[in-house]
């Protein structure tokens, strides 16, 4: 009975019971997107660096990975180790990619601004076809032997130079040995991977062309392996570890650890501002039901007087407050719950 009487109360003032089941919907909406958009962003983020830069795994020498951030030409892989990886690796797994190139420290110069970048020796049109790039302008192709050398170039660092394709760049870095050396290169393509490593700092120049400037001969310094599905990656990890113990492997969980730190630390930032626009969203169902007992005096004097003692009163009114705050949860969630599944899987 204590039930259907704070069930019926619901409805006496329906506008109130309607703004207050609204408020806590609306901050546990707020409470699951907002954790939601976070994971969203991690997964578009992970997804872009896995389909344009890192690929599943990256595989180098031993003590590469160490310094692979500062593109270290030290630590690299002979022309010997690169073949055999790569011929065992399309046995292994066929319907996937090991391709080579070498990662490099360089200045661009187009012979009025010079800015540092990341240089890249490639295979192409392979590692483009590889790899998610958008091809604004030029073509992939390699010319002949006797054309000049080509270059392809992120799309905000071309933008930045003003850059057309057939402009001519000079690409100058340090060789393996540590000494300078420079070349000159005619723009072949701009691409754009929505990967600001690559749109504003990175320039492709063919592998060859690379292993010569930096006196590499046959030399790269990883192979990066590239599938259909991300749980490939484990398998990668597997079979180098067991066939090709002198090497060392990263595969993506490793190289998006940053990244999802940073959500982490995101998401527990989010929770405890949250936190308490929830706390504030409880606190006016409290205020409701201390409304609505002022309102129902005269009511309540009366139970009393019948012989209703103070505990059911007390529970009545704790039951109905549980009642709106259910009523706002349910809605919350169920708004906010496909949204985030959604966001979670398949990113912004």
């Amino acid at each position: 009975m204590i039930f259907k009487i704070a069930f019926r109360n619901l409805f006496r003032n329906a506008r109130r019971t309607a703004l207050t089941a609204g408020a806590l919907r609306i901050s546990l909406f707020i409470l699951i997107f907002a954790g939601a958009f976070i994971g969203g962003i991690e997964e578009s983020t992970v997804n872009v660096l896995i389909k344009t830069d890192t690929g599943l795994a990256r595989v180098g020498t031993k003590g590469y990975f160490a310094r692979a951030d500062d593109w270290d030409l030290d630590a690299v892989l002979r022309i010997d180790e690169t073949e055999a990886f790569q011929k065992a690796f399309a046995v292994k797994f066929p319907a996937d990619r090991a391709v080579a190139r070498v990662t490099f420290r360089a200045e661009v110069s187009d012979g009025r601004f010079t800015t540092r970048v990341r240089g890249m020796g490639v295979e192409s049109p392979r590692y483009f076809a590889t790899f998610k790039m958008t091809l604004k302008s030029g073509n992939f192709s390699m010319p002949s032997a006797t054309a000049s050398t080509p270059l392809w170039m992120g799309a905000s660092l071309a933008k930045d130079f003003g850059a057309n394709i057939g402009d001519v760049f000079t690409l100058a870095a340090k060789t393996r040995h540590g000494s300078y050396t420079a070349n000159t290169f005619v723009l072949q393509g701009i691409v754009e991977a929505g990967n600001p490593v690559i749109d504003f700092n990175t320039v492709f120049i063919p592998l060859g062309q690379a292993q010569a400037l930096l006196d590499m001969t046959g030399e790269v310094t990883e192979i990066i392996l590239s599938g259909d599905r991300r749980n490939k990656s484990q398998n990668f990890v597997r079979w180098t570890h067991e066939n090709f113990p002198g090497l060392n492997i990263r595969d993506w969980i490793d190289e998006s650890r940053p990244i999802r730190e940073l959500s982490t630390l995101r998401r527990k930032a989010l929770r405890i501002l949250l936190g308490g626009i929830l706390l504030i969203a409880l606190s006016g169902i409290a205020n409701t039901m201390l409304i609505a007992c002022f309102e129902r005096k005269k009511e309540i004097g009366m139970m009393k007087a019948l012989g209703l003692s103070v505990g059911p009163l007390v529970r009545m009114i704790l039951i109905e407050g549980i009642l709106i705050g259910l009523l706002g949860a349910v809605l919350g969630f169920s708004t906010a719950w496909p949204l985030s599944v959604y966001l979670e899987k398949r990113g912004i």
